[in-house]
């Protein structure tokens, strides 16, 4: 999705059939599941909501009213797209030490059972219309990358997978 939006930025518009492959990827099928939950702020956002906004969105009209409320913040996003990805390091230096740190936090707020019984986590992080900050779903922590200017460094980063891990476990 980066790649295509570098590109969409630069010729003033994107490849709808790469954005229908990018769209079609695993990863979005969670988050479309997700997104189709009842009871959630931003819910009913489907593929073809998704495609219609990052089809759009620099018209300023998504044809999802929904969609019209995250519209600022992805502007905000897509305008310092370069810059918005410094904090994406944080993802892949994850060390032996961070996980130590994850699980000391779990284990002062979590029963011995769940702690032993708990799944494997994956931290998803796609660029997408929602504003998730390690909302957990399923076996995923799931993050939207236009809110990585949020995190301020890699301690805060991991107290937010750590809340949003014991979140799911209770």
């Amino acid at each position: 999705m980066y790649d295509w939006l570098i590109e969409s930025k630069r010729n003033g518009s994107g490849n709808a059939h790469e954005l229908f492959q990018i769209l079609d990827l695993e990863e979005y099928k969670v988050k479309f599941e997700r997104y189709n939950l009842d009871n959630l702020p931003v819910c009913n956002i489907t593929f073809n909501d998704a495609f219609d906004f990052f089809m759009n969105f620099d018209n300023g009209n998504p044809t999802n009213k929904r969609l019209l409320y995250k519209l600022p913040y992805f502007e905000k996003f897509y305008n310092n797209l370069e810059d918005s990805f410094k904090t994406i390091d944080l993802f892949s230096s994850l060390n032996g030490n961070d996980i130590n740190f994850i699980t000391n936090f779990l284990n002062n707020g979590l029963l011995d059972n769940l702690i032993n019984n708990s799944e494997t986590y994956i931290v998803l992080l796609i660029i997408s219309i929602g504003n998730s900050m390690g909302w957990p779903y399923k076996n995923y922590i799931d993050f939207d990358v236009a809110n990585l200017s949020l995190i301020e460094n890699k301690k805060s980063f991991l107290n937010i997978i750590s809340v949003n891990i014991k979140r799911k476990c209770h």
